[in-house]
């Protein structure tokens, strides 16, 4: 393979057009668009390439991604990733909670959650983003550090509420900042890159924590505990320091908006329902399959964990590939319906998996944990495009929420009526006409959202 590196015009060498494409996508240093030019086309030259491009493209974060989103997303990950492996044990073991005590505590934190988020996106857009981003981080730390105090059940109803609404928060000014600092026609990109990022970091965390179990002592946990307060710490300093500066000074300033709402705007709320739908996916994952492997089938109790692997695996090398054409919104409708698809394939093969036996249920399962799988990259791209694409700009932090509603209320009813259809003997069957009709939805829906105008359509004041 012959290449020449030659300036982006005036060059009479023909451009491989994969070579423009990863530069256009790691905008790495000593690359840009048109600079390497391919003359030999043999197939090994192709393959050769194609593993560059995909290693250039990994690394590198996405052109427009701030390295600042980038670490965050890392580090928030890992101590994301210990502390959802030790909590249930943390709280149980170390404060002396009960088991029905912490599931409550969830339950209502997610219920708060539902309820104060669309209000929330609103502060983050009358703050901004980094202002809003900041707040919550700072309060998660603080709160994180008051854990291992918790000692009844209405203190730990206090502080897990709590560290709902400063998550909340927190994720509404980083949805605004990304929108505010990532140009339009990237922000599906750098958001696939960051969800790539933040399993390989939930990853590391798990591993953490698995020290931490291991050792199965009151302090390892307490550890871990910490280890998050301090990882939150580093945020707050990281945003309080190079916030501004990582991709636009305007990041940090507020927004005009109007005093409508999102929640008037019916086509957006009818892509929120549907984007929901396809959040089952998520229950389906964690919660349902494990169950059905266990009751309804004679596959080994190991295959959920492997389910578990292979998902994080496909989601951290094929989550960016699957994005690409979901930056607009007639193009994260398209990968919305390609997701109903994905997932009714899936169901199907679920269904099949109860009625073989041996290595045939193995591979069943397997072949429906990957199209699952693929059904949820689809739905998560299609659901960054929508939301940004659709969004006023003064108004985003609050629509971004109202979209999210639908996979939150999903985690809060799905989990259980997800069992107790798929249970029955045509429960597989009925989800697959399910995520059919959604599919078939998702195109008309998001052209109707686009007829429409958005309610207060503000401009931002800086």
């Amino acid at each position: 393979m012959t290449v020449r590196w030659c300036p982006s015009s005036g060059a009479d060498a023909r451009c491989w057009p994969g070579w423009s494409r990863a530069c256009r996508a790691s905008r790495s240093p000593g690359c840009d668009v048109g600079e390497v030019r391919e003359r030999a086309q043999s197939p090994g030259a192709r393959r050769l390439a194609g593993i560059v491009r995909a290693v250039v493209g990994f690394v590198v974060p996405p052109g427009g991604s701030p390295w600042l989103l980038t670490v965050r997303t890392l580090t928030y990950a890992v101590g994301s990733g210990a502390y959802l492996a030790v909590n249930a044990v943390f709280f149980t073991r170390y404060a002396g909670l009960s088991a029905a005590e912490v599931a409550l505590g969830l339950s209502v934190r997610a219920a708060v959650e539902l309820l104060v988020s669309v209000s929330l996106g609103r502060v983050a857009d009358r703050v901004g983003g980094l202002r809003a981003w900041l707040a919550g981080s700072l309060a998660q730390a603080l709160l994180f550090a008051l854990y291992p105090q918790v000692r009844d059940v209405s203190a730990f109803l206090a502080v897990i509420v709590l560290m709902g609404c400063a998550g909340s928060l927190g994720a509404a000014g980083r949805a605004r900042y990304i929108g505010d600092v990532v140009a339009a026609g990237r922000r599906v990109g750098v958001s696939a890159f960051l969800r790539s990022v933040q399993n390989i970091g939930l990853a590391a965390g798990t591993g953490l924590a698995g020290l931490a179990l291991a050792v199965d002592t009151p302090s390892g946990y307490v550890l871990v505990i910490y280890l998050n307060s301090g990882i939150l710490l580093l945020e707050v300093l990281l945003l309080a320091c190079f916030g501004a500066t990582a991709g636009s000074p305007a990041a940090a300033g507020p927004a005009r908006f109007s005093r409508t709402t999102a929640m008037r705007d019916v086509p957006f709320l009818a892509l929120s329902a549907l984007n929901g739908l396809l959040a089952l996916n998520e229950p389906m994952l964690f919660v349902v399959l494990p169950l059905w492997i266990l009751q309804r089938t004679d596959a080994p109790q190991v295959l959920i964990a492997v389910t578990l692997v292979v998902n994080m695996a496909m989601t951290v090398l094929l989550q960016v590939r699957t994005s690409r054409r979901a930056e607009d919104v007639i193009g994260a409708a398209r990968s919305q319906r390609f997701a109903g698809c994905w997932l009714a394939a899936a169901c199907l093969t679920f269904w099949a998996s109860g009625l073989s036996s041996g290595p045939w249920t193995v591979a069943l399962l397997v072949g429906g944990l990957v199209t699952l799988t693929f059904g949820e990259l689809y739905a998560s791209a299609a659901a960054w495009g929508q939301s940004y694409g659709l969004a006023p700009d003064g108004m985003r932090a609050e629509y971004i929420a109202v979209h999210e509603l639908g996979p939150k209320a999903t985690w809060i009813l799905g989990p259980l009526g997800v069992v107790a259809l798929v249970m029955t003997p045509a429960g597989w069957l009925v989800m697959v006409v399910l995520f059919l009709a959604v599919a078939a939805l998702c195109v008309p829906a998001a052209r109707w959202a686009m007829s429409t105008p958005r309610p207060g359509a503000g401009t931002r004041t800086d």
